[in-house]
């Protein structure tokens, strides 16, 4: 999360993400007084984390995750500043609150090891926001009416089930101002379920909103098809002509490679006119990639970022 710069900060926050989940109410009964055993591989886009706990009333395998992801690779980053880059990670947090963790290189190399103490004291002091840092992150001035409480859902989708341990007021309703790119990323991710409530999902609505939603709405949208139906289903359900607005707005975030990328494959889908399932398979391919790049997040999430001029009316 935003302001986990350091080592000891970065252990904290992921001693504490694990507490939170073995204290997790709804399922709390298969975790407290277990040891929870952390592993995590690097891929394209960070680390996938896989979580077991034991020694409690039984094993649990898959764990919470919560924002442990973006603290392994913000931890990557700093043991990598040496040189070798963090393949993956390892570790434990035992029943008494002690989180052993260690970086491994793409060699097996040992590249270090941390040993961090949780106390209950400091995680309460972490929970501490000013009212008004609180009033701040609650704001809705400015948005469109029609569309505040789709937001406020949004919000609270994000605070309560994405990102629960997040510091308070750091998940604002404008999700645009967000201080931590990861959950203005998870706020677009979701924005898509939750946006045109008030309007029966119908898309012609985006017209009358702010530039900022038709953006982000229509880039996540099809993000989102392809995460759950796959490209070529995602192609169907959208329809021939998604593409051209598809492509307008991944140009106008700047990844006009992924735009040309998606133009391709919408001339060549197995459904089209110009079906050629050769091309269709290996444009899959990069465009998953693509979407995976970590620059890619990073680009939309640059040209988002504080942007209340594509997401709030302005005062006549």
């Amino acid at each position: 999360m935003a302001g986990t710069s350091t080592v000891e900060g970065i252990l904290f926050e992921i001693a504490r993400t694990l507490e939170f989940a073995r204290q997790d109410p709804t399922t709390a009964s298969y975790k407290i007084g277990a040891t929870a055993f952390l592993k995590a591989q690097r891929k394209s886009r960070g680390f996938v984390p896989d979580i077991e706990w034991r020694g409690g009333k039984c094993t649990v395998v898959g764990g919470d995750w919560y924002d442990i992801p973006a603290h392994l690779l913000n931890l990557s980053k700093l043991v990598e500043q040496s040189g070798d880059q963090v393949r993956s990670f390892a570790g434990q947090m035992n029943a008494e609150g002690v989180l052993a963790l260690q970086a491994i290189s793409s060699s097996g190399r040992l590249l270090d090891d941390w040993t961090h103490r949780f106390l209950r004291e400091a995680a309460a002091l972490a929970n501490r926001a000013s009212p008004e840092v609180l009033a701040q992150a609650d704001d809705t001035s400015g948005i469109p009416a029609d569309i505040v409480d789709s937001l406020w859902k949004l919000n609270e989708f994000v605070r309560n089930r994405i990102h629960p341990l997040a510091p308070p007021g750091t998940v604002p309703v404008k999700f645009w101002n967000a201080p931590d790119d990861v959950v203005m990323c998870s706020a677009l991710q979701y924005l898509p379920g939750h946006l045109l409530e008030a309007y029966d999902y119908d898309r012609a609505a985006l017209a009358t909103l702010p530039p900022g939603y038709r953006t982000a709405h229509t880039i996540f949208e099809m993000l989102d098809q392809i995460e759950n139906e796959g490209l070529e289903t995602a192609i169907d359900n959208l329809g021939d002509g998604f593409h051209d607005e598809l492509t307008r707005e991944l140009r106008c975030v700047g990844l006009n490679p992924l735009a040309a990328l998606f133009r391709s494959a919408w001339a060549v889908h197995p459904s089209g006119a110009k079906a050629d399932a050769e091309k269709f398979g290996a444009l899959e391919g990069e465009i998953s990639s693509a979407v995976d790049d970590e620059n890619t997040t990073e680009t939309i999430c640059t040209y988002f970022k504080n942007r209340s001029d594509l997401f709030e009316q302005r005062a006549r």
